[in-house]
């Protein structure tokens, strides 16, 4: 249910909007939204039955270097209920403050923000494979069955790329209060290494600035699929 919590919220607020045009954006918000937890989905699965190794010894080692130990500060934190409470609630509210940020300025920077940074995020799931501290069996150095969704830490990621593209100073408060709690509580629920939130800052940079500049790759991507069709056309004349 937490995943959709967004796409609820803004399917909610799109019944009661006048304007064609800003409900029509909600839609396809949410068309997008639902695609892409569809397929992320299925990736994450396919990821976790092909991987057969994982790097959190080597990321626990490289927190162990920056004089942080992650399994240290989830023990301490845990001891204080309400602070175990409010960094849960911060962790889990990430789709709804999602879906909240657009309802309120539907913006497109944003939102091509968000889609990018979760499309790409496979790649280096997939080159630097780990399940976060909570889910790695550290007496027999093995992972148990959890996602490989670490490096870089996307809960960080789409809390920074909501706080950065937010036109409101209220709501970039808001949300940037929400980028301090996000650090805490992916520690706290041992979710993360510290070195996943590290990487999560120039990836979210390197996204805002690909979201932000996009109009001016589409032509080098126009031209690289026209050669592949190219490509294909004459093969197939070659093979007739």
């Amino acid at each position: 249910m937490v995943p959709w919590t967004g796409a609820i919220l803004i399917l909610l607020v799109a019944m009661f909007r006048r304007d064609q045009r800003r409900r029509w954006l909600d839609l396809t918000t949410v068309i997008g939204y639902t695609v892409y937890v569809a397929v992320g989905t299925q990736l994450t699965i396919l990821l976790a039955q092909k991987m057969t190794r994982t790097y959190d010894a080597a990321f626990f080692r490289a927190d162990a270097l920056l004089g942080f130990n992650p399994v240290a500060f989830a023990d301490a934190i845990s001891h204080h209920w309400l602070v175990s409470v409010i960094v849960i609630l911060a962790y889990v509210s990430l789709p709804a403050l999602i879906g909240f940020a657009w309802v309120l300025e539907q913006d497109l920077l944003m939102r091509r923000a968000v889609l990018l940074a979760g499309c790409v995020c496979f790649v280096f799931y997939g080159l630097f494979p780990a399940v976060g501290p909570g889910h790695f069996d550290w007496t027999l150095q093995v992972p148990t069955s959890a996602p490989d969704n670490c490096m870089p830490s996307m809960h960080l990621t789409w809390a920074l790329l909501i706080a950065i593209n937010a036109r409101s100073m209220r709501l970039r408060l808001g949300l940037w209060v929400n980028v301090a709690l996000t650090v805490v509580a992916t520690l706290a629920l041992r979710e993360h290494y510290l070195v996943d939130l590290i990487a999560a800052v120039p990836y979210t940079l390197a996204i805002q600035w690909m979201a932000r500049h996009y109009k001016s790759y589409l032509p080098v991507f126009n031209a690289i699929t026209s050669r592949a069709n190219a490509g294909r056309l004459e093969r197939g004349e070659s093979q007739l």
